[in-house]
Order: structure tokens, then sequence, then C-alpha cells
């Protein structure tokens, strides 16, 4: 018993230093877990209080993009410095183990730099660049269509950065790239296809996000959004229909959110019992509701006695309105009838409607022989 207990003091003593270290190493990383959260948001709200005196929003997107970014760095360096008091071994296995974790931290760093460029790229942030006011919502269309690309730029270069940290060949990783090219191109011309479709749309803007399109007559919907391949539209009945690019692009669209007034027109059918007297004050009625009705294009009034019909005399009622969203485009439509109905009831006309009268002639019986 006595031997074991010898051995292990003897090991003990001889690998003190390694236990001392291995000790600062779990220690570190303890206190890493523990403080890296904190220590992050008391830095970002030191950080927020001072870009708050800037005139520019930058300061604020720049700490809203970079915080998790940087508390995962802060996260990965205390682990760095746990990995690195470690010194165990010969002097070139030591500077090998010191120069591979440096590598990492190095990766680290790139990564959380790209982590956080990506997240400050966003539809929102584009959007205030583009400007708002009039082009909001071009600003829109193109923001989330251009976020993509840019996201896709900005991994890219953190990609091959890492890359290129990790000792590896850039140049010779492109080289093989653009062997393979004609391979993908090949594979991708669908794609492509339709990646040439969404910037014939983006630059056309035949419509943007949230526009009320139909196209050709079969979908119509409200455009949810804009991507490489694809344009996603939400139907009325709430399902989304996802339709390529390359399709859209040649396809004629109806776009309903682009009118700048909106068609009402309509016969009133009148009985022919109608005398011509309260017929001409109907029409001067109907005429004048319309004129001073508050929402009625002016420049399109028009009611006319239009026609006689096989069971009624027809007055054309035609006007466009300056509402031009549906809900309130349909109560407006709904309001102006009332107000013809009540026209109508005062005036004491009737609303006709098809009828047809059958005359029978009948012969007198003929005598009995």
């Amino acid at each position: 018993m006595s031997l074991i207990i010898d051995c292990l003091k003897n090991f003990l003593l001889s690998n003190l230093g390694l236990f001392l270290q291995l000790a600062v190493c779990a220690m570190t990383a303890g206190l890493t877990l523990l403080l890296y959260r904190p220590v992050t948001r008391l830095l970002f709200r030191l950080l927020r209080g001072l870009s708050s005196r800037a005139r520019s929003s930058l300061p604020q997107k720049l700490c809203e993009a970079f915080e998790r970014p940087a508390a995962t760095f802060l996260l990965l360096l205390g682990f760095y410095l746990a990995a690195v008091s470690i010194a165990w071994g010969g002097e070139s296995a030591i500077l090998s183990y010191h120069t591979f974790c440096r590598t990492l931290l190095r990766v680290s760093i790139i990564a959380c730099v790209t982590w956080g460029l990506v997240r400050l790229i966003s539809p929102d942030n584009l959007s205030l660049s583009l400007g708002g006011g009039r082009t909001e919502r071009m600003s829109k269309t193109f923001s989330i269509f251009f976020t993509r690309i840019l996201r896709i730029v900005a991994a890219a270069f953190g990609v091959v950065i890492i890359i290129g940290e990790l000792g590896y060949n850039v140049g010779g990783l492109i080289t093989g790239i653009g062997l393979g090219g004609l391979t993908i191109a090949l594979a991708a011309q669908d794609w492509a296809s339709n990646l040439f479709g969404g910037m014939v749309i983006l630059l056309d803007k035949p419509f943007e996000v949230d526009d009320w399109i139909q196209v050709e007559g079969s979908l119509e919907g409200v455009v949810e959004d804009i991507t490489f391949r694809s344009t996603r539209v939400r139907t009325f009945d709430n399902s989304q229909v996802v339709v390529p690019n390359s399709l859209l692009a040649q396809k004629p669209i109806t776009n309903w959110s682009r009118m700048e007034k909106r068609k009402i027109s309509f016969d009133l059918s009148l009985a022919y019992s109608s005398p011509p007297e309260k017929m001409k004050e109907c029409v001067a009625q109907i005429r004048d509701l319309l004129q001073t009705t508050e929402g009625v294009n002016q420049d399109t009034v028009s009611v006319t006695f239009n026609e006689f019909s096989d069971s009624a005399l027809l007055l054309r009622v035609y006007y466009f309105t300056d509402l031009t969203g549906y809900a309130d485009y349909m109560r407006f439509k709904e309001k102006i009838n009332f107000a013809i109905m009540e026209i109508v009831e005062k005036l004491e006309l009737q609303f006709a409607f098809p009828t047809r009268t059958v005359y029978l002639q009948s012969e007198a019986p003929q005598e009995k022989e």
C-alpha cells in the first residue's frame, strides 16, 4: 500500500506543472462560460449609448448586427486562452500546438466578422440606404433581391479567406472551379434562365413585392418574395404559388396595384311605364349625385338614357373612383348604389325585371250544322 502511495506521490510531483496548467485551463474556461454574456451585454450597452448620439443610424445597426458574433468571439477567445495555457511536451510540439491554436483563433475572427457582415446586410438596412418616401416600395423589392446577392458575396469572401488561412492554395481551388465551369453551366441552364428572368423582373419592374398581380388571367394574388429562381405569390384563397422567373418574364402580367383609378359601370333597368319627365329627372339627379360625391373622378362621370331593351329602359351609369383598394372600392360602390336606390324610390319609379307579355287570340266557335 505504501508503495502505491509513493508511486502516486512521485507521479503528482513529477507532473505538478501539467496539473497546474490543467487547473488554469479549467478555471479560464469556466470563467469564460460565466462572463462572456454579461461582458458582451455591458460592452454593447455602452456602445449603444455612444451611438445614440450619432446622427446616422449606422452605428446602431452595427451594434445590432455584431452583438451575437462578438459574444461568440469572446467565448472562443476565452477557450483560446484556456488552450494556450497548456504547454506540455517538447519545444517543437508546443510550437506546433500554439501555431494550431493561433490559426483557429484567426479563423474564428474571420468567421465572426463575416457573420456580422451577413447580419448587417438586411432588407431593412438596404431600404434605408436606397431611400424612402415615393420609392419605398421599390427599395423594398431591390433590397430583398440584392440582400441575397450581397450575403452570398460576403459569405464567399469569408470562406475564401478562411481557406487561405488554413494553408490551402486558393488560386488552385479557383482554377479547379474554372475547369469544372462548363459542366456546372450545362447542369444549371434552367437555374441560369430563371436568374436572368429575375434580373429582368428586377430591372423592368413589372411588379414589386406586395403588389397585387394577375398572370395571364390564371394566377392572381399578392407578391410575397422575389428570389434568384422564382417568385412567390400568395393567392386570395391563402395558398402560395411558386412561379419560375423565366416563365413570369415571358407572360403578360396585369398589375392591379398600379391602378390610378377604378372603373364602375352598370345599366340601371327601369320599367317601360316610367314617364319621360321622371326619367330625365332621374338621370339629372344621379349625375348630380356623382358630381358632388367625394371620391368620384369628375373627368369620367357619364349618366345617359342608353337604350330600349326587350323588357326595360336602360340608364347607363359610368364613372371612375379614386379608391383603388378592394375593400374601399366595394364600400364606395355600395354607398353610391344605395343613394341611387333612394333617388329611384323618391321619384316613384320602378326597377324593371325580365318580363314577357303573351297575347292569345281565340276564334269564335263554328255554328253547329
